[in-house]
């Protein structure tokens, strides 16, 4: 079957309450994207996203996003494949997956995004293209085989690493966004059947003609700017959760606390609460018991009890009777009270909290670059600076992501003007002495490259050098104090920027 080309592919006749959705799933995405991150920073109870409502509200983000994938695909190409257009946009988000992926192995390696929602946008992109000629409501049916074929086709066949992305092997792998080709290939396919039969009912012109209010604009902005958005904002609300622990941080609680609070949120989505208490309980005297509670910390947290399940079910009738009350469990036992910090510590930098400096120049550099735009760069150049600064900005990502990870698993303090536990080498720290300064300076850089407001690359200057007067030196003062000859060694080998 032949599809004409719609009128809304001109680019004039932008469907606009389509930009509105995408905007609007960005933003739900941004929103689950908090909350993970409050979690990831012990703001809130451990596998809070993971489990329940929260998991079918990331389903349902991802399952829009998707299925506007599929519509815009449509839309773009219905009639004939502009094959240079297509070609950008899927060198665009493949390049991006490729830099989250890598930017993660850093941060995550033990759970890395190694096929997330970008990896899928770019595969299904062009295997849709396949489908565009097809009728509509064939093109659904194939939608609802590939949504329902891991209900039927898991085997496995598939647990090969080098097969994790088709999405059918007996258990799925680590990772932090897992978006395989089965069964979320079939929310685009099943936009592209939908934009297929609003095409041919005339529901397409109408929405054409559409014209929203004012109000719209933001979200008409971020949903055509939706690879941009996708990749900024979770370096900012991570950015800006890790300042917020600075000032107030999370509550402090015992590794048993933790593995209690994520056992029962895992147990009760197929058991009762009663239950699930006893048998939490038990799991956690099981793993005390063998010592291997901190091993399996260190793996995956949906795989940490994998091993122990078997053992703690075997147990459960009566050998951990010791901590059941009327079957249910109490965790006074293993708790500490919340907020709990070491008294008598000074503050090695001089300014109360050394982020306000980098907070500072950026305002500084918006305003001016708002009331006094200097001229930038044009042409191939330009190009490249851009594709440079984005370069940066996975970087600040990486470095920030590693940099804190290293400072929870030496369990020392992330608070910039706490005097440290433990003097911590590994990682980035084994590169740079203040890696999270080093991000921030190269945050304003990159939005420097990507923005064209030179005002940031000479206050990332100044930004930097007040750090080192105002922080850096104090600091570097009181490890030298408290680390002695461990930490002017450290210092020899390794720069205090880079």
């Amino acid at each position: 079957m032949t599809i004409p080309t719609p009128a809304v592919q001109d680019r004039s006749r932008r469907i606009i309450a389509i930009d509105v959705a995408r905007g609007i799933a960005l933003l739900a995405m941004a929103s689950y994207h908090f909350t993970w991150d409050l979690e990831f920073f012990g703001y809130t109870d451990p596998g809070l996203t993971a489990f329940g409502w929260w998991k079918f509200y990331a389903r349902c983000i991802a399952s829009t996003f998707l299925f506007l994938v599929g519509i815009s695909l449509f839309l773009a190409h219905g009639k004939q494949i502009r094959w240079n257009g297509f070609w950008k946009r899927f060198a665009m988000v493949g390049g991006a997956a490729l830099a989250i992926s890598a930017a993660t192995r850093l941060a995550t390696p033990d759970s890395f995004i190694f096929f997330g929602i970008l990896h899928e946008i770019a595969l299904a992109s062009l295997l849709g293209l396949a489908f565009l000629r097809l009728p509509g409501l064939l093109t659904l049916v194939v939608a609802a085989f590939v949504i329902t074929a891991p209900l039927y086709l898991r085997s496995e066949i598939f647990d090969h690493p080098a097969l994790w992305w088709v999405g059918l092997s007996a258990t799925n792998p680590r990772s932090n966004d897992y978006v395989p080709l089965f069964p979320w290939f079939g929310a685009v396919l099943a936009g592209i059947a939908a934009a297929k039969l609003a095409f041919a009912s005339g529901m397409l012109t109408r929405l054409a003609g559409l014209t929203p209010g004012r109000w719209t604009n933001p979200l008409v902005f971020i949903g055509r700017h939706s690879l941009a958005f996708y990749l900024i904002h979770q370096p900012v609300l991570i950015g800006s959760v890790w300042l917020i622990s600075q000032v107030m941080p999370a509550a402090v609680e015992t590794r048993p606390v933790t593995f209690l609070k994520e056992c029962q949120a895992s147990c009760e989505q197929s058991r009762d609460t009663e239950f699930c208490s006893s048998y939490c309980v038990c799991m956690l005297d099981t793993l005390e018991g063998e010592t291997t509670l901190d091993r399996l910390y260190r793996n995956d947290q949906a795989c940490r009890m994998e091993g122990a399940s078997r053992r703690a079910r075997r147990r459960l009738h009566c050998q951990s009777r010791r901590h059941f009350d009327g079957g249910r469990s109490t965790m006074t036992d293993h708790q500490q009270k919340p907020g709990q910090q070491k008294p008598g510590q000074q503050k090695p930098g001089f300014i109360p909290w050394p982020p306000l400096i980098y907070v500072a120049a950026i305002a500084v550099s918006i305003a001016l670059g708002l009331l006094y735009p200097l001229p930038w760069i044009g042409g191939l150049l330009a190009d490249i600076l851009f594709a440079a600064g984005w370069v940066a900005l996975f970087g600040v990502a990486a470095l920030w992501f590693t940099a804190i990870r290293t400072m929870i698993r030496a369990k020392t303090t992330l608070h910039p003007n706490a005097v440290p536990d433990h003097l911590v080498t590994s990682g980035p720290f084994a590169v740079s002495r203040n890696p999270i300064y080093l991000a921030n300076t190269l945050l304003m850089i990159g939005v420097a490259l990507i923005s064209g407001n030179v005002w940031f690359l000479p206050l990332a200057i100044i930004a930097a050098f007040a750090t080192q007067k105002m922080a850096i030196e104090g600091e570097e003062k009181v490890l030298a104090t408290k680390f002695g000859k461990k930490y002017r060694d450290y210092a020899k080998t390794v720069r205090r920027w880079i």
